[in-house]
């Protein structure tokens, strides 16, 4: 799948993404989600605990469009001054995701691996102490993002 060694880089290395489904309306509702994994290629989980209007969106219609961008200060500072990214800025990932399920002790490790420094803190038990429930996602596509003639040699 074109540019899935840049989606695994840049999910890695980033802890706030943004996952974009639609409302039973139509509406699109986009939420941050932190617990996205990358397994194999085209292929990942999400451990589903928040938000909820994103699970009610996903039961009833799977598809779904992640922004995985490029944070820091640095890396935005040399782009401006060479005036070219030296890698892309960030990716959307399209696709569709499975039913919810129990994770296995594996992918629960996985999820420590990530976060489990925070475990002493209030915030973790508040948050991720019952993570649980994963999704599977199927990537239909990667897409770039562009940011015009500073990303024309990476696209």
């Amino acid at each position: 799948m074109k540019y899935w060694k840049d989606a695994e880089r840049i999910v890695s290395m980033n802890d706030s993404l943004a996952m974009a489904t639609v409302d039973a309306d139509g509406t699109p509702r986009v939420a941050p989600i932190g617990s996205l994994f990358l397994t194999e290629e085209g292929r990942g989980i999400y451990f589903e605990k928040l938000p909820k209007g994103q699970r009610g969106n996903l039961d009833r219609d799977g598809r779904f469009s992640i922004l995985a961008g490029r944070g820091g200060m640095l890396f935005w500072l040399k782009a401006l001054t060479r005036g070219r990214f030296s890698s892309l800025p960030g990716l959307r990932l399209v696709g569709r995701a499975g039913k919810r399920r129990s994770c296995t002790p594996e992918e629960r490790k996985l999820f420590d691996s990530k976060f489990g420094t925070y475990r002493f803190t209030r915030g973790y038990g508040l948050l991720w102490k019952d993570m649980s429930i994963v999704r599977d996602l199927e990537f239909e596509r990667v897409e770039p993002v562009s940011v015009g003639p500073m990303t024309r040699e990476l696209i």
